[in-house]
């Protein structure tokens, strides 16, 4: 959910960045905005991939703890 507000924010001072310089030729307003833009669009493709592989670790992680406490209840009957 916050990665995709990040990527939206970033979305959002992309689109100002260009009415910005199309529309009212401000063009030192329009770079930082779209500078900003770019970073948070950035920021929010890598926190998703971090996201993304903390969830596949804590599945392989359960994953390994089913398997090994299978093992276990096989030897302990």
């Amino acid at each position: 959910m916050r990665n995709g507000i990040i990527s939206w924010i970033g979305v959002l001072c992309l689109t100002e960045s260009v009415i910005m310089s199309a529309i009212f030729d401000l063009q030192l307003p329009a770079v930082v905005l779209h500078m900003i833009g770019i970073g948070l669009t950035v920021a929010a493709i890598l926190l998703d991939g971090i996201e993304e592989a903390r969830k596949r670790e804590e599945r392989r992680q359960r994953k390994h703890r089913r398997y090994y406490q299978g093992d276990d209840m096989d030897d302990a009957g």
